[in-house]
């Protein structure tokens, strides 16, 4: 299921798809150029999200293009604070999404797009199918706080 975004100057429209795992190299490569080494993910464990959570991987798509211009990915777990630990696992029906990753090619910082990545991305979270017994109730992240402006 796509979810639209606003169009970009030159009539780009955007759009929210869970990723496929033909993705998972770009979102890989692209997680490798916005982390620094001791905190990107690997593709295996990326690759393990995408299997285990599917419905909390998301892709941000150029339509016109088809080009990947960023990703947001998470897991769930049954606690209710996000720690180290709590990063490295998915518990299905999970009251808390613990957010991974929002990432957006450098070319396309500072566009507002994280911003509106996130929120549509909160969006279709909230819209899962199942019902209330199997969406998150809360989520968390960790940011650096240089970027805490982004999600406040």
């Amino acid at each position: 299921m796509a979810r639209p975004l606003p169009v970009l100057p030159g009539g780009h429209q955007l759009e929210l798809r869970r990723v496929e795992v033909t993705q998972l190299p770009e979102c890989a490569e692209l997680e490798a150029a916005s982390y620094p080494e001791d905190e990107a993910a690997s593709p295996e464990s990326m690759a393990q999200r995408q299997r285990v959570a599917g419905d909390f991987f998301w892709a941000l798509m150029d339509s016109k293009s088809s080009s990947l211009l960023g990703f947001v990915n998470g897991t769930c777990i049954n606690g209710t604070t996000l720690t180290e630990e709590a990063m490295e696992t998915h518990q299905p029906g999970g009251r808390l999404l613990c957010i991974h990753s929002v990432v957006v090619k450098e070319a396309h910082r500072r566009k507002g797009l994280a911003l509106a990545m996130l929120q549509e991305y909160l969006r279709a979270v909230a819209a899962l199918q199942g019902g209330a017994s199997t969406r998150p109730e809360a989520c968390a992240l960790i940011a650096k706080g240089r970027l805490l402006s982004l999600y406040m």
